[in-house]
């Protein structure tokens, strides 16, 4: 199934190209939800070899798994693959000339002329194709392999059977405990802790972190939960864009519930721990100017002062590491 995919994307650009249709966008729309099809049947199988398991006397066999899976998205797609072949190639896929056709010395040269799609592209050449095409999609043989794609492996029934049967429930299960706020530990009470204690928080990559809310500019306002592995990543490649050094200070007035904000903070945190400068209102002041509040300590309040955040907590630099 594999191959044969990737034999249907080749048949669909050869014939695009010999009639001429290779730069029209619909035929390269088609061409192209072709390739995606093939690609991830071609990432099914080597799943399912790289999962292989071996049995007590030593025999590898694929995973049951990844085997079912790729058996399945292949029988279901093979339809459309054919359907976008053959709108691309045209009706004489069914019409076009035989070999023994192009032999005839009265009709060859005729077929030739006629069948040909410029000087480029021959009239026999042009008509094998076809003929390729026809052989294997649309003749018996092509009824035959419908059929076979469908039933093998005991139909699509059976496929979804053996795909619910192995598929890892429980862990998906898992996933969506922390979004129920059981396991969220709230901020405020980590800052109570003390700065020197480090948190007993097991973080994984698809943690959320955060939801940020868009302002609607484009659409309705929305919120985007935002794990961990996004904001790291956003944060770290910001970092090394902007080159931050230790010893600098940095300013910003982007809100925190916003993701320009986080992970201007975030990219400050885990690349070099220099000071950061953030405002606690819409108007920054200068430092010591708010009526009994000392600038230096941050503020929850909005009364717009320019604040310091205090350096880098151990908690932090372990988790960074």
């Amino acid at each position: 199934m594999v191959v044969r995919a990737d034999e249907l994307v080749g048949l669909a650009q050869l014939i695009a190209e010999a009639n001429g249709l290779a730069r029209i966008s619909h035929v390269r729309e088609k061409i192209d939800e072709m390739i995606i099809h093939a690609t991830l049947l071609r990432a099914g199988l080597e799943a399912a070899l790289n999962n292989a398991r071996a049995t007590p006397e030593g025999y590898y066999y694929p995973d049951d798994m990844y085997t079912n899976v790729t058996k399945y998205q292949a029988a279901t797609r093979f339809n459309t693959m054919v359907r976008h072949l053959h709108d691309i190639a045209g009706g004489a896929v069914a019409t076009a000339p035989s070999a023994a056709d192009f032999d005839n010395p009265t009709l060859g040269p005729f077929l030739r002329k006629y069948m040909a799609a410029g000087t480029d592209v021959p009239g026999d050449y042009r008509a094998s194709l076809f003929r390729a095409i026809r052989d294997l999609t649309a003749d018996a043989y092509g009824g035959w392999h419908l059929v076979t794609n469908i039933q093998s492996g005991g139909g699509l029934f059976a496929q979804r059977l053996v795909t619910r049967r192995l598929y890892d429930m429980d862990r998906a299960r898992a996933l969506t405990s922390s979004l129920d706020g059981d396991d969220l530990v709230p901020f405020a009470d980590l800052l109570a802790q003390g700065e020197d204690v480090e948190p007993d928080v097991e973080v994984a990559d698809d943690d959320p972190l955060a939801l940020a809310f868009t302002s609607g500019t484009t659409g309705l306002p929305k919120g985007v939960l935002q794990p961990q592995r996004m904001l790291k990543s956003l944060a770290m490649n910001m970092s090394i864009d902007y080159e931050i050094m230790a010893d600098e200070f940095r300013y910003t007035a982007s809100p925190t519930f916003h993701i320009a904000g986080q992970a201007t903070i975030f990219m400050h945190v885990m690349r070099s721990f220099p000071t950061l400068i953030l405002t606690t209102g819409a108007r920054p002041r200068a430092p010591g100017t708010c009526s009994g509040r000392s600038a230096s300590r941050p503020s929850a309040s909005s009364c717009g002062c320019v604040t310091r955040t205090a350096r880098t907590s151990s908690a932090a630099r372990s988790a960074r590491s």
